[in-house]
C-alpha cells in the first residue's frame, strides 16, 4: 500500500511541477513581449518630446543667426573688402 500511495503522490507532484513550469514559461514569454512593446512605445514618446524641444531650440538659434547675417550683410560693403590698405 505504501508503494501505490507513494507513486500516486509522486505522479501528482511531478504533474503539478510540470504544469507550473509550463504555465510559468508561457506567461514569461507573453510578459516579455508586452514589456518590450511598452518599452518601445515609451522610448518613442520620449524621443518625440526631446525632438520637439530640440527643434524649438534650433529654430530659436536659426532665427538669431539669420538676424545677425541680415545685420552684417546690411552694414558691410562687399566691394570694399578686397581693397588694399
Amino acid at each position: 500500500m505504501k508503494r501505490i500511495g507513494t507513486r500516486i503522490i509522486l505522479t501528482v507532484l511531478i504533474s503539478s511541477i510540470t504544469m507550473s513550469l509550463l504555465v510559468g514559461g508561457l506567461t514569461t514569454i507573453r510578459v516579455v513581449n508586452v514589456i518590450q512593446r511598452e518599452a518601445k512605445e515609451n522610448l518613442l514618446q520620449m524621443a518625440r518630446v526631446y525632438g520637439k524641444t530640440f527643434d524649438e531650440g534650433i529654430s530659436s538659434y536659426e532665427a538669431t543667426a539669420s538676424t545677425i547675417y541680415d545685420i552684417i550683410a546690411g552694414t558691410i560693403d562687399r566691394s570694399r573688402l578686397y581693397e588694399s590698405g
